[in-house]
């Protein structure tokens, strides 16, 4: 009886040890697979203030017009056309800009100063009933400043966004008149015009930030629209001035530029 005793209180804690190692080795199993579980990555910001840099190419689309210009006076004519012309630049400048963010919609105020190299739109035509007199018409937008809200929806670093604002743009205008020899002014004679004109600008891009970093990089397509210019034809002679009339322009420009930004 003694050792059927024994017998039964060995079994028991035989059993008891195997229940605590069962027990014990799922804990520790159950502690490997959450040591194990990956760990996600903080979702992506865009809130704050941010400034960077831009490049890119400038279409400017004018619409150049002398019809209006009078150049021998009311009583004589001496008017030209409306002609359209276009021409390729090329743009950089500078950018700055804050960001709010309310889960995954982004939204903010972005400012930016660009330089504009080239891009003069130019159009030769003559003078209505005054064979031989020809003319040019030139502008050219060299410096634009935007003010402008941008509204975009973040996924997952990746923002795309449209954009739409103020603009104002340093255009300059000129007109020449250009008389057979002997005839007129007998030669070339101009007018000009440099002003900021105001406008409003609107489009869109996509901007992508860097993993692990405070950079992005953005591609951006804006089209600007500025007021229409208008400014004094030349007289043909001495003694047509103050008669003359005016001769305007209308201008807008398409830009697409890559920028970079820096988020503090």
């Amino acid at each position: 009886m003694k050792l059927e005793a024994n017998f039964v209180n060995s079994s028991a804690l035989l059993a008891a040890a195997a229940a605590m190692a069962a027990s014990t080795g799922s804990a520790g199993a159950a502690d490997l697979y959450q040591k194990a579980r990956p760990v996600s990555a903080p979702a992506p910001s865009w809130e704050g203030l941010y400034v960077g840099g831009s490049v890119g190419a400038s279409w400017l689309n004018s619409t150049l017009d002398d019809s209006g210009a009078n150049v021998f006076g009311a009583y004589y004519g001496g008017s030209g056309l409306s002609q359209n012309a276009n021409a390729l630049g090329f743009i950089g400048g500078l950018q700055a800009g804050y960001n709010w963010q309310s889960r995954n919609f982004v939204y903010g105020l972005e400012g930016d100063f660009s330089w504009i190299a080239g891009g003069k739109a130019s159009a030769n035509g003559s003078l209505v009933d005054y064979s031989g007199y020809a003319t040019n018409k030139t502008s050219r937008v060299d410096a634009l400043a935007t003010f402008r809200a941008r509204f975009g929806i973040d996924m997952g670093g990746t923002l795309p966004y449209l954009t739409a604002g103020l603009a104002v743009g340093h255009i300059k205008n000129s007109y020449t008149l250009t008389a057979p020899a002997g005839y007129g002014a007998g030669g070339a004679i101009s007018s000009s015009k440099s002003s900021w004109e105001p406008g409003i600008v609107i489009g869109g891009g996509i901007e992508h930030q860097f993993s692990n970093s405070r950079w992005s990089v953005k591609g951006e397509v804006l089209w600007v629209g500025f007021k229409d210019t208008h400014y004094s034809a030349p007289a043909a002679a001495a003694y047509y001035a103050g008669t003359q009339g005016t001769v305007s322009s209308s201008n807008n420009m398409t830009i697409g530029r890559l920028g970079l930004n820096y988020r503090f």
